[in-house]
């Protein structure tokens, strides 16, 4: 990665975004307000437990045409025999839009990154046991197809898939962490995540060189930075507003990488 792309990417991940939106009934409508929203939103977790109903955040910003992507959160679970989605968004229409991430149970674990419902990378995962907080950075850019999978600052693989080149992922949607959105109407209940989730971030530009000295570094400063000073600029923990359904909660978090 060369400087100027390793400061752009900088930038957007210490960059905000406050969209003013507020739910109305239901999860698909929702109707835009002009208060302004918080400027910054406390450190806090959020528990699901897919108990009685799926449960699942939602973050209420616009979210653009996308060709390349950067994300990343903590998470922690409690239940690891089950299919665990970090992040879905989803555009239904006549040709379904999406972006997917989630981890796959068995032995080994798999990561799966779907782009428009076309699985572009399939990495084994170190085992995740139940109770341990982990940090996952995924990026991903249609222009060379290629894309790129961190755990606690390390870097698990980096590739390039033939059919996720040239993929644009339509604006418009609506983004979610904890469940898997259904792409003829609701949630699937089957793949939701049961545990903690912290610090989610979303960046419009890729990782250019994965495996760079420069990348790596900087993966491993955001694994170990964990006041909420780093911020994507598409979706912020602590600038962008979310709403959660099915019962989730969120208390206080503390500063602390791996014990929040």
């Amino acid at each position: 990665m060369n400087s100027r792309s390793y400061s752009l990417l900088v930038l957007a991940l210490l960059g905000a975004s406050c969209a003013a939106y507020t739910p109305t009934t239901g999860y698909k409508n929702r109707r835009q307000v002009t208060e302004p929203c918080p400027a910054v939103l406390p450190l806090s977790k959020v528990m699901m437990n897919q108990s009685n109903y799926v449960q699942y955040v939602y973050y209420a910003t616009p979210i653009p045409d996308l060709q390349s992507f950067t994300l990343q959160y903590w998470f922690n679970l409690y239940n690891a025999d089950r299919i665990s989605t970090t992040f879905d968004y989803t555009v239904r229409g006549p040709t379904n839009s999406t972006i997917r991430i989630n981890l796959q149970r068995g032995q080994p674990q798999r990561w799966f990154l779907y782009i428009n419902e076309i699985l572009v990378s399939n990495v084994i995962s170190p085992l995740i046991r139940t109770g341990e907080w982990h940090f996952m950075v995924h990026s991903w850019n249609s222009w060379t197809g290629s894309w790129s999978i961190y755990m606690d600052g390390v870097l698990l693989q980096a590739g390039s898939s033939p059919e996720g080149r040239g993929l644009v992922v339509r604006g418009g949607g609506e983004a979610y962490s904890g469940q898997r959105q259904n792409t003829d109407d609701g949630m699937d209940r089957g793949e939701g995540l049961e545990g903690w989730m912290t610090l989610f971030q979303m960046s419009v530009r890729p990782l250019l060189n994965p495996a760079s000295p420069q990348t790596l570094r900087m993966v491993s400063r955001l694994a170990s930075s964990c006041n909420g000073q780093f911020n994507g600029d598409l979706i912020s923990w602590s600038r962008t507003p979310r709403k959660g359904y099915g019962g989730p909660q969120e208390t206080p978090a503390r500063p602390v990488c791996g014990n929040f």
